[in-house]
C-alpha cells in the first residue's frame, strides 16, 4: 500500500494511524504492522495490504465462504489483469452488436460463455447509472472490491481508487492484479476512513453479501463528500414479511451456496431504512431491472414510492444516492474482536486446517445440530445440507455435508453413519468420505440405492486430529459422475454413541435402487435370472447390455416376434415366448406358462400390465425396471389388477411405500366423511326446496370438488422414491 492515506483509527476514529518502521512495502503478513498514535491500537498486515477491521464472532459465515473459496486463487495473479481488461473490452463491443454468431467467433468463442449475460447485464447497469457523472481525478471508494474488476472501470473513467475488502484473500489477489490502486481490508459496516473523503463511494454485487447492511449504508453515507454519489448495483430483495426459511428455500438448489458461498436475499427494508432516516439531506433512485409478480422490465422508483409498492415483492434492486448536504453520523462503538486477522491468515494456507481452526470461533448455537435438525437453515446450505423436509427421517447433501461438534462428544466410543447414494441411470461405484478436521479417519465404497451403515470407532482415531474445544466432521461423496443430481447423497444418522451395532443386511435396506444395484445386492449370489420382457425392444436390449458386465446367464421370456432379435445376444436364452395379437392390444397367449420370473422389464404401465397376467413366482417378489433403469418393487398377491391396458382409465394408484407415505395416498377415511356430508346435504335439500337451497347446492358442490381431488388418480406410475400397485376405483 502507498500510503494510508484518508485512513482513521476504527477505535478512536482519530487519523493517526502509522506504519511501523520497514512494513510500508513489505508484502508479508505482519502482525501489529500499524499503530494508531493516538490510542496505541495496533493493525495487522496481510500480504502487504494493511487489515484495518477486526473478525466477531458472527462473522463466521462470510468467514467460512472465504476459506472454502481459498483453493480458487493461487499465489500468484497478476496474469488476471489482462483477462479483466478483455473482458471489458468484449462487453461494451457486444452492447452495440446485432449479431451474436458473428461477434463471439470475432473472439474465438464457438458460443456464449455462461458468465456473460451476468457481466453484460452488470455492464448496462453501470453505463445506466453513470452515464451523466464526471470520475475524472475524483475518489471513488469501492466496498467490497473483489480483485478489482470494478475498481477498474472507475480508473478507466479517471478516477483514484481505493478499495476495501473483507476477505484477505481477495485483498491479497486485487492488490497483486491492480497495484496502482490504494487497498484496504475491513468491514463496510466499520469503515476505517474519515467523515466525507470519498467523491463516490460503489458497491457492484457486494449489498446483499454484508452482515448488516442498514449500517453499512450509514457507513458509506458518512465517507461520502456532500454532493458525491452512493451507487450500488447488482443486488438482490425479498419482502419485508418473509422468513429466514423463505429466504434459505431460494437457495436450495444453489450449487455455489452448498459449497460455501455466503449469498443472501435482504429484506427491502434492509436497504431503505437508513435512506428513509436521512432523506432530508439526499435525494434516491432506485432502480429495478424485474420485481417479480409486478414487472419484469426496467423501471425507476422513488423513495416514497418504492416503500409502498416495492416493500412486499422480491426482486433486484440498485441505488444512485445524492449526498446534498453534510450529514451528522455518530460512529459505531467496535464489538469485542475474536481473533487478529493475522491469526486468520496464517491458518488460511489450507482449507482443512482453516476449517479445524475456525470451528473453536463457531457461535455456539452451531454446535452439536443432529442431521435433521431444522434450524439455521442457512447456515446449513453453506455446509452442504439442503433446507430439511417436514416429517422426514433423512436429509439431502450436495458433495459433502459438514457437521460441528463440542469436544466432549469424543468422550463415546462409536460414530454411527447412515447414508444413502441414490441411484442414477448412469451407474457408478462411489466411495463415502468420513473426515475429522480435515483427517480422512474412513472410506468406503457404496453401491448406489442402498443405505449403508457402519460405525467408527473413536479410540482408534489419533488424539491429535481432536484439537481446540470443537472439531468438525465431513462426509464427502467421490464419485466420477459430474452431474449435479450425480453429486446428491442422502444421510439419516451421524449420531456418537456408546453401543456397539451388528452389521445390517443390504437387502433390507434397498431405496432408490436400479438395476445394477439388484445384481450386486439381491441377485449378486445368482448364476442366472429370469428376465420377462416386455415388447417394448429398445428397452429390453439397453437392461440387458447393463446386466452384462455381472456374468450372469440370462433367462428371457419375450415376444414370439422377436425370437430373431434376441437369438444372438451372447449368454442369452430364450426359455418361453409369448404371442401378441396387433388387432387385440390385450390378447397374449404364453407357450409354457410356469417361469419364475426375477425381472420385468417394461418402461411403462402399459407394457408393464401387458405381460402382467403371465408372472408366476414362488417367493411372490419381483422387480420391474423402467426406462432409465430404476427398478420397482412389486409384490403378490397383485389384487384387482386389470386384466388388459385398456382398463387402466377406471383404476388408481395404491402405494406400499417403502419407508414414507406418498403425499397423495388416498385417505379413505376422509372420503367417506365427505360422502357422508355429501349425502346429508342432499337429503336436506330435497326435503326442503326453501330460500336456503341455494346455498345448501353451493356448499354441496364445494364438498363434492374436495371429495374428487382426494380421491384423484395419479397418473404417473414408477415413481422414483415409491412402489405403486393398482386397485379398482371405489363407486
Amino acid at each position: 500500500m502507498k500510503n494510508l492515506q484518508n485512513t482513521q483509527c476504527i477505535y478512536c476514529h482519530h487519523p493517526s494511524l502509522k506504519f511501523k518502521s520497514n512494513t510500508k512495502n513489505n508484502k508479508h503478513s505482519i502482525s501489529n504492522g500499524i499503530t494508531c498514535q493516538s490510542c496505541g491500537q495496533g493493525y495487522d498486515i496481510l500480504w502487504g495490504v494493511p487489515y484495518l477491521g477486526i473478525f466477531k464472532e458472527e462473522d463466521s459465515l462470510s468467514l467460512l465462504e472465504i476459506i472454502a473459496n481459498i483453493n480458487n486463487y493461487s499465489q500468484d495473479e497478476t496474469h488476471r489483469k489482462d483477462d479483466i481488461k478483455n473482458i471489458i473490452k468484449m462487453i461494451n463491443e457486444y452492447i452495440f452488436s446485432d449479431d451474436d454468431d458473428v461477434f463471439f467467433k470475432k473472439h474465438g468463442l464457438e458460443r456464449k460463455p455462461d458468465w456473460f449475460d451476468y457481466r453484460y447485464n452488470e455492464q448496462i447497469l453501470f453505463k445506466t447509472l453513470t452515464s451523466d457523472l464526471d470520475f475524472k481525478n475524483k475518489t471513488v471508494l469501492d466496498i467490497g472490491a473483489g480483485t478489482g474488476y470494478d475498481g477498474y472501470q472507475y480508473y478507466l473513467a479517471g478516477a483514484e481508487v481505493t478499495c476495501l475488502e473483507f476477505s484477505p484473500v481477495l485483498a491479497r489477489v486485487g492488490s497483486q492484479i491492480f497495484p496502482e490502486f490504494q487497498w484496504v481490508g475491513g468491514s463496510a459496516d466499520n469503515l476505517p476512513f474519515l467523515n466525507e473523503s470519498f467523491d463516490f463511494v460503489v458497491a457492484n454485487a457486494a449489498l446483499h453479501h454484508l452482515l448488516d447492511i442498514p449500517t453499512s449504508i450509514r457507513e458509506m453515507l458518512r465517507v461520502l463528500k456532500p454532493g458525491g454519489f452512493l451507487i450500488t448495483i447488482g443486488d438482490s430483495f425479498r419482502g419485508d414479511h418473509q422468513t429466514e426459511l423463505d429466504e434459505a428455500i431460494i437457495f436450495n438448489n444453489h450449487v455455489g451456496v452448498l459449497s460455501g458461498i455466503n449469498e443472501q436475499v435482504p429484506k427491502f427494508s434492509s436497504f431503505s431504512c437508513i435512506l428513509k432516516e436521512f432523506k432530508d439531506n439526499i435525494s434516491v433512485q432506485i432502480i429495478t431491472k424485474n420485481v417479480y409478480h409486478l414487472s419484469e422490465f426496467p423501471n425507476l422508483w422513488g423513495l416514497e414510492e418504492s416503500e409502498t409498492i416495492l416493500s412486499d415483492k422480491s426482486g433486484d434492486i440498485n441505488l444512485l444516492v445524492k449526498k446534498n448536504k453534510s450529514i451528522n453520523i455518530e460512529k459505531k462503538t467496535v464489538i469485542e474482536e475474536a481473533f487478529r486477522p493475522y491469526t486468520y491468515g496464517e491458518n488460511l494456507v489450507e482449507q482443512s486446517k482453516a476449517i479445524s481452526w475456525i470451528v473453536n470461533y463457531i457461535p455456539q448455537k452451531y454446535l452439536n445440530l443432529s442431521v435433521c435438525d431444522p434450524s439455521y437453515p442457512k447456515f446449513r446450505l453453506m455446509n452442504g445440507w439442503k433446507i430439511q423436509e417436514d416429517n422426514n427421517n433423512q436429509r439431502c447433501v450436495y458433495k459433502r455435508g459438514r457437521l460441528f461438534f463440542s469436544r466432549d462428544k469424543i468422550a463415546n466410543q462409536f460414530i454411527d453413519i447412515e447414508c444413502l447414494v441414490p441411484y442414477l441411470s448412469s451407474f457408478d461405484c462411489p466411495k463415502i468420505d468420513i473426515r475429522i478436521n480435515g483427517i480422512s479417519v474412513d472410506s468406503k465404497e457404496v453401491i448406489r440405492g442402498v443405505w449403508n451403515s457402519w460405525q467408527i470407532s473413536i479410540e482408534e482415531i489419533s488424539t491429535n486430529i481432536f484439537i481446540g474445544k470443537a472439531f468438525y466432521l465431513e462426509i464427502t461423496l467421490i464419485t466420477d459422475n459430474s452431474l449435479t443430481e450425480g453429486q446428491i447423497f442422502w444421510v439419516r444418522k451421524i449420531d456418537f454413541s456408546n453401543e456397539q451395532k451388528g452389521a445390517t443386511s443390504e437387502d433390507d435396506e434397498l431405496s432408490f435402487f436400479g438395476i445394477e444395484t439388484l445384481a450386486l445386492t439381491i441377485f449378486k449370489d445368482y448364476l442366472e435370472l429370469n428376465l420377462l420382457i416386455s415388447p417394448d425392444f429398445s428397452q429390453g436390449i439397453k437392461i440387458i447390455n447393463r446386466l452384462k458386465k455381472f456374468n450372469m446367464k440370462l433367462n428371457l421370456v419375450i415376444p414370439q416376434g422377436q425370437i430373431k432379435f434376441y437369438s444372438w445376444l451372447p449368454n442369452c436364452f430364450i426359455v418361453d415366448t409369448y404371442e401378441i395379437n396387433p388387432l387385440d392390444d390385450g390378447n397374449y397367449i404364453l407357450k409354457d406358462g410356469n417361469i419364475l420370473v426375477d425381472i420385468v422389464i417394461a418402461s411403462n404401465l402399459d407394457k408393464f400390465l401387458s405381460v402382467l397376467k403371465f408372472i408366476h413366482n414362488n417367493n411372490n417378489v419381483f422387480y420391474v425396471i423402467d426406462e432409465d433403469g430404476t427398478a420397482n418393487l412389486l409384490e403378490f398377491p397383485l389384487v384387482n389388477l386389470p386384466s388388459t391396458p385398456s382398463e387402466t382409465s377406471s383404476f388408481e394408484h395404491q402405494q406400499q411405500p417403502i419407508e414414507n407415505t406418498h403425499p397423495k395416498e388416498v385417505e379413505l377415511d376422509i372420503i367417506k366423511e365427505y360422502d357422508k356430508q355429501l349425502q346429508t346435504l342432499l337429503e336436506e335439500i330435497e326435503a326442503m326446496k326453501t330460500s336456503k337451497f341455494w346455498k345448501l347446492r353451493s356448499l354441496w358442490f364445494k364438498l363434492k370438488n374436495r371429495r374428487l381431488k382426494s380421491n384423484s388418480t395419479d397418473t404417473n406410475f414408477f415413481d422414483k422414491n415409491k412402489i405403486y400397485l393398482y386397485k379398482r376405483k371405489q363407486n
